[in-house]
């Protein structure tokens, strides 16, 4: 199974439940949106090249 999610469905708590459980997931996000990966500070994910 895998689970596709547009833009409306970002979540951490849901990427963190899907992964609990071992489901394939994809969470779509605007290339303005900024994460932290851990450790490091925020970054666009445009400025990442993905």
């Amino acid at each position: 199974m895998l689970v596709l999610g547009d833009r409306e469905f970002h979540s951490i708590k849901l990427a963190n439940w899907l992964h609990s459980k071992g489901i394939d997931f994809v969470l779509c996000q605007k290339k303005g949106t900024y994460i932290r990966q851990e450790n490091q500070s925020h970054q666009r994910l445009q400025s990442l090249g993905i």
